[in-house]
C-alpha cells in the first residue's frame, strides 16, 4: 500500500506531487495543495517517495510536509550541476535509473529527496537528458547541439512574444505603427485578420491577442485600419484565397521583350488572311478595354457569312514562359465591382492584346457561311489581320438594331440560330444580372441588365456559335481539345417565354454541373453535340489554351498539347476558378451589404423560394440576394410568394445580413 507516500507526476511539463490517501488497482486517491483530491492513474506517476506522511493528520498539516519537501529538494537541485554529471558518464546514448544517476553525484548517497531533487535539476537543464520509461536517457552530443539550437530558438521566439504584446498593447492605445519591429507584428495581425485560429502565427500570438482585448478577426481588421495598415473597405479576398494579384518582377521583365521594336512583326506575317478592309465591330461594356472578339458581317444572296475574330493571343505569349506561367497561377481575369485584377498585365490586356478601335491586330476568325434560316452551310478558321472598326456599348448596341437594317438582320439570325439549340434541348434559363460599380470615392452605382436584352442575345450567340464551330474542326480530325460537357437534368425543365423571376430561381437548381473533358460528349444546356470555350484568350487561361491548339491544326503542326497535358491543365484550373468565382461573388456581396447598411430598419420585398426546415430561403428582389429567415411560430410561407421583411443588422466584413418577416 502506497498511503502517505508523496507521488509525483507531470501536468502540462510541470512536476506537480500529492499525498496518496489510497492505494486502489490502477489508480492512486490523491490529497492536492488547497485540499483538493484527485484520483491518478498509476501509469501517470513517475515518482514515489520511499518515506510516508502519517494520513491521521489534519489535511494542512500533511500539504505543509509536502511542501517543505518540495522546497528542501529545489535547494538540493540548485547543487546539482547536470552537465558535470553528464561528463561523468562513460556511456552516452543510454538509459539510466534515477538512483544511479543519485548516487554517482552524492557519492553513493541516495534517498528521495535527492533523488527528486536530480529529477528536478535534469527538468530544468532539458538538454543533456530525457526522460524514457521512468528512466533517464543520456543524450549524444549530436544530439545536445540540437536541443541547444532549438532551445535559443524557443527563447527567442518567446521573446518575441513578449515584445509583441507589450508593442501591441502599447499600439492598440496609442494607435501608432511607430513602434520597433511593427513590420514584422503586422504580418502577424494581417495573417490573423485574413485567416482567424487556422493563421500559422495564431498559437504564437493568441495570448497577446487576448491582452489587448483583440477576440475576433473583426476587432483585430479594425485595429489595422485604425492604424493605416488597411483602408476601411480592404480586399482580403485574393490573400484569402490564395489568388495572385501583384506581378512579379520576371513578368515584368517578360513583357518588356513582348513590347519591343518587334512586336509588330505579324503585320508582314504572309499566312495571314488580310481581312482589314471588312466592316468589323465590338460589342462590350462601355467601360470594357480588354476586347478579345470582333464580328463582322455580309449579306449575300441566299445567305449571310458572319465572322468571329478572337484576338491572337496565342502567337504572342508562348507556352512556359514568365507570363504564361503566371496567367495559368491566375486562370482567368477577376472582375470585382472597385475593378479588376486581370489575367494579363494592363499594358498587355488593354493594348496590344485588345482588339482596340481603330488599330490592326492578328487574330484567329472564324468565317461561318449560314443560311437565311440560320444553318450552318460551312466554315473554316484561319489566322488573320483586322480593324476594329467600331467599338459598341451593348446599349448603343440595343439602339443600333432598331436602326440599322444589317445589325438588325444579324439580330435576327441570332435569334433563328437561338431557337434551333432550344429545338434541340437547350435550356435558356437567363437570371437577370446586377453590376455594381464602385469608383475612387466609393460610390456606389448599380445596374440591373437583362441577359435577354438584344445585343446579350446577339453576342452571345455568335460566340456559343464560333466555340461549337471549334470544337467541330477538333472532333472531326480527331485533335485534342478540351471539351465542356454538361448531362441533361434528372427532372425535365419546361422551356417557355417570360419565366417570371421565381420560375427562373427555382430551376436554376435542376442544372447539373458543366464539367471539362477531353472526350466530345453533349452540352445539354446548350443544346449542342459537342462545344468547347475559345473566345476570350486574354480573360480566360482554358481559351489560350484551346487557341494553341487551334493555331497548331490551322498551321498543319502536330498539337501544342496532347491529350494527357489537357488533362493535368484542365484539372489543376478548375481549384483556381473555383476561387475566382468565390472572389468575385464574396465582393460583389460585401459591397450589397454596405448598400443595405443604409437601409437598417426599413422594408424591402422579397420572393419566397422554398421551405428549409425551420426556415425559408428568401430571394431580395432588389439586388438578387438570397438569404433565410425564420418566421413566427405557426407562420407558413408560399414559394412564390411576395413577402417584406425588415433589413435588421447587416456585417460586411463577415458577409451577413440578418432580417425578420414583416408586414407589409
Amino acid at each position: 500500500m502506497k498511503s502517505g507516500k508523496i507521488v509525483y507526476y507531470f501536468e502540462h511539463k510541470e512536476i506537480m506531487s500529492g499525498i496518496c490517501l489510497s492505494d486502489k488497482d490502477n489508480s492512486y486517491h490523491l490529497l492536492l495543495p488547497g485540499s483538493k483530491e484527485i484520483n491518478l492513474q498509476k501509469k501517470r506517476a513517475f515518482y514515489v517517495s520511499d518515506y510516508s506522511v502519517d494520513i491521521s493528520l489534519p489535511k494542512d498539516v500533511m500539504m505543509s510536509i509536502a511542501e517543505e519537501k518540495t522546497v528542501l529538494q529545489n535547494k538540493i537541485a540548485e547543487t546539482i550541476c547536470i552537465p558535470e554529471l553528464w561528463k561523468s558518464l562513460e556511456n552516452k546514448g543510454q538509459l539510466y535509473d534515477i538512483s544511479f544517476l543519485t548516487r554517482k553525484i552524492f557519492r553513493n548517497k541516495s534517498d528521495s529527496d535527492r533523488e527528486m531533487a536530480v529529477i528536478r535539476s535534469i527538468m530544468n537543464d532539458s538538454i543533456h537528458f530525457k526522460i524514457k520509461n521512468l528512466q533517464f536517457f543520456a543524450n549524444t552530443l549530436e544530439q545536445i547541439e540540437k536541443l541547444k539550437i532549438n532551445l535559443e530558438k524557443e527563447r527567442k521566439k518567446q521573446t518575441k512574444i513578449i515584445d509583441f504584446r507589450k508593442w501591441l498593447n502599447v499600439a492598440k492605445e496609442k494607435n501608432s505603427t511607430a513602434e520597433k519591429h511593427s513590420g514584422e507584428f503586422f504580418t502577424y495581425l494581417k495573417q490573423y485578420t485574413i485567416s482567424g485560429k487556422q493563421a500559422p502565427c495564431y498559437t504564437t500570438i493568441k495570448k497577446a491577442l487576448k491582452s489587448a482585448q483583440i477576440t475576433t478577426q473583426k476587432d483585430c481588421f479594425d485595429f489595422l485600419v485604425k492604424t493605416g495598415v488597411f483602408d476601411e473597405d480592404e480586399n482580403l479576398l485574393f490573400q484569402k484565397h490564395q489568388i495572385h494579384c501583384a506581378w512579379p518582377e520576371t513578368i515584368i521583365n517578360n513583357i518588356r521583350s513582348l513590347l519591343g521594336p518587334d512586336n509588330n512583326s505579324f503585320l508582314f506575317d504572309k499566312s495571314r488572311k488580310d481581312l482589314t478592309r471588312i466592316n468589323t465591330f465590338s460589342i462590350d461594356d462601355a467601360s470594357t478595354l480588354d476586347i478579345d472578339d470582333a464580328l463582322s458581317f455580309e449579306e449575300h444572296y441566299n445567305s449571310f457569312m458572319l465572322y468571329v475574330h478572337i484576338t491572337d493571343v496565342a502567337s504572342v505569349i508562348k507556352p512556359g514562359t514568365a507570363i504564361d506561367l503566371e496567367a495559368k497561377r491566375r486562370g482567368r481575369s477577376i472582375y470585382l465591382p472597385e475593378g479588376k485584377s486581370p489575367m494579363f498585365p494592363d499594358c498587355l490586356s488593354e493594348n496590344s492584346l485588345s482588339l482596340k478601335q481603330g488599330e490592326i491586330r492578328p487574330a484567329v476568325s472564324f468565317k461561318i457561311r449560314l443560311s437565311l434560316d440560320g444553318d450552318i452551310i460551312d466554315f473554316s478558321a484561319q489566322t488573320s489581320l483586322i480593324k476594329n472598326d467600331l467599338k459598341m456599348s451593348y446599349d448603343e448596341t440595343d439602339n443600333a438594331i432598331k436602326t440599322n437594317p444589317l445589325l438588325k438582320k444579324l439580330y435576327n439570325l441570332t435569334l433563328k440560330l437561338r431557337k434551333k439549340r432550344l429545338l434541340n434541348g437547350a435550356r435558356s434559363i437567363l437570371l437577370p444580372e446586377l453590376q455594381l460599380e464602385v469608383n475612387q470615392k466609393k460610390e456606389i452605382k448599380i445596374k440591373k441588365r437583362k441577359r435577354e436584352a438584344e445585343s446579350q442575345v446577339l453576342v452571345s450567340e455568335c460566340m456559343i456559335l464560333a466555340n461549337y464551330c471549334a470544337s467541330l474542326i477538333f472532333r472531326k480530325n480527331s485533335f485534342p481539345a478540351l471539351y465542356r460537357k454538361q448531362t441533361a437534368p434528372v427532372d425535365k425543365i419546361e422551356q417557355k417565354d417570360n419565366l417570371s423571376l421565381f420560375e427562373l430561381f427555382s430551376m436554376k437548381k435542376n442544372f447539373e454541373k458543366v464539367t471539362i473533358d477531353t472526350n466530345a460528349e453533349p452540352h445539354n444546356g446548350l443544346g449542342l453535340d459537342s462545344y468547347t470555350t475559345i473566345t476570350s484568350p486574354v480573360r480566360k487561361y482554358l481559351d489560350l489554351v484551346i487557341q494553341r491548339q487551334l493555331l497548331s491544326f490551322i498551321r498543319g503542326e502536330k498539337p501544342e498539347y496532347d491529350p494527357s497535358s489537357l488533362e493535368k491543365i484542365a484539372s489543376s484550373s478548375q481549384q483556381i476558378l473555383s476561387k475566382a468565382a468565390i472572389v468575385e461573388k464574396e465582393r460583389k456581396k460585401y459591397w450589397l451589404l454596405k448598400v443595405l447598411q443604409k437601409s437598417i430598419g426599413k422594408k424591402k420585398e422579397a420572393l419566397v423560394l422554398k421551405k428549409i426546415f425551420k426556415r425559408y430561403s428568401i430571394l431580395l428582389t432588389e439586388f438578387y440576394m438570397t438569404l433565410t429567415v425564420r418566421t413566427l411560430e405557426g407562420t407558413e410561407l408560399t414559394p412564390g410568394e411576395t413577402i417584406y421583411i425588415k433589413i435588421n443588422k447587416t456585417d460586411p466584413f463577415y458577409g451577413t445580413l440578418q432580417a425578420s418577416v414583416s408586414e407589409a
